[in-house]
């Protein structure tokens, strides 16, 4: 997603159970957990947007998609970039 100002956001959205990452949709944190109990690495990745299954394929569109629709035809340049599994949502999404 770009902005006028030329940077970039960088948003992400963790959906099903990952025994291994945590998200915080307030802190916009996602938390990797590697190791086993005994030794746990934690390292976490900040985000722009950190989201979770419950929001709505709706409200995710409108906070992720629709700035970068409107750059562009608000003649700006503007790139998505979605990744994730097969039956994720992103078609959909998008």
């Amino acid at each position: 997603n770009s902005h006028r100002n030329g940077t970039m956001s960088n948003q992400i959205r963790l959906r099903g159970t990952l025994p291994v990452a945590t998200a915080s949709t307030q802190d916009k944190l996602v938390t990797v957990i590697k190791g086993s109990e005994g030794r746990q690495i934690r390292t976490s990745f900040s985000f722009d947007n950190a989201f979770t299954a419950s929001l709505n394929q709706g409200d995710l569109f409108n906070t992720t998609l629709r700035p970068a629709i409107q750059d562009v035809l608000d003649e700006f340049e503007s790139t998505v970039f979605a990744y994730g599994k097969t039956g994720a949502g992103k078609t959909c999404t998008i």
